[in-house]
């Protein structure tokens, strides 16, 4: 009985030490009792040595945050949208491994494809109803999802235009797909027949898509976001590691959340549904032949 109570009080010791040597703990933080008893930077360097293959996923994630603390810069008001946020110093984020439209308007030997379609939406997001706190100017998908994007999902949702060039659409939701009887949170709403062997056996199968499903939009490589929903999505990560990372019961490392799931979420989640703008014809598209170092079994999806 003596010895135990000696380890107890060890343990309470070390802990209090570790707590009162970092951060204070945030009333507002989130997860298990046993998460929440820690200073974030604990959590969260507890949960992320697990990650082994997801670190580079982590990485990105890291990185798409610092490019958004430099596109927001010092000189804001945190209750900007994009429609009034107009004296940022850059216009949005752009990852290295993408291509862009460069074909020359018939009209103006002048105006390059990209820039029109970049005003375009511009134009057309500033003239919807609900202001824009995250837009795309680039996006992707697997084969069967951009059909049922461009033959349901857009002529439905769309709720702004530019004229003729472009539509605006918002986010598409796991709602969404059921309302074309479409089960978008099965566990393999998107891939081909495949045996359970085969999928546990090796994650880096190449897959194949046969219906629409899953994460209907995927990437973040050509994007802004508002300062507010910028700010708003700091606070939140900051006070809940579970949205970085997560782990099943019966998983033995964690997983990293990629970022083009955590942003728009919690955007979404934030500002509305409506928050969120998308055109159907985009600015900027992924480049496949480059080679991808965290995604190279989607590799011949993109090229679809």
């Amino acid at each position: 009985g003596t010895a135990a109570s000696k380890k107890a009080k060890k343990k309470v010791k070390k802990n209090e030490h570790e707590t009162k040597s970092l951060i204070p703990i945030s009333p507002n933080r989130r997860g298990a009792a046993e998460d929440i008893s820690v200073p974030y930077s604990v959590e969260l360097w507890r949960k992320s040595k697990t990650l082994n293959r997801d670190r580079s996923v982590f990485g990105c994630s890291l990185a798409h945050l610092i490019a958004m603390k430099t596109l927001i810069g010092d000189d804001y008001d945190k209750s900007d949208d994009l429609s009034s946020h107009d004296d940022a110093k850059f216009d949005f984020i752009l990852e290295d491994n993408v291509r862009a439209f460069v074909g020359l308007e018939d009209d103006n030997d002048d105006a390059c494809e990209c820039a029109c379609r970049i005003w375009d939406l511009i134009e057309a997001s500033n003239k919807a109803h609900d202001k824009p706190h995250l837009r795309y100017y680039g996006w992707l998908g697997s084969k069967p999802n951009l059909s049922w994007l461009y033959n349901n999902h857009i002529p439905r949702k769309a709720f702004a235009s530019g004229g003729e060039n472009c539509r605006i659409f918002p986010f598409p939701t796991n709602n969404d797909f059921l309302l074309d009887s479409i089960d978008g949170t099965a566990l393999k709403p998107a891939s081909s027949e495949t045996t359970n062997k085969d999928t546990t056996e090796d994650s880096s199968k190449q897959p194949s898509f046969s219906t629409p499903g899953g994460t209907a939009i995927w990437g973040m490589f050509a994007y802004t976001i508002s300062p507010a929903a910028y700010h708003s999505l700091i606070t939140q990560l900051q006070n809940d590691v579970g949205m970085l990372m997560w782990k099943g019961k019966r998983m033995r490392a964690f997983q990293a959340k990629a970022i083009d799931k955590i942003i728009p979420r919690t955007v979404r989640e934030v500002y509305g549904e409506m928050s969120v703008h998308l055109s159907d014809k985009v600015a900027f598209v992924r480049c496949p032949m480059l080679g991808s170092l965290l995604h190279k079994q989607w590799e011949q999806g993109f090229c679809e």
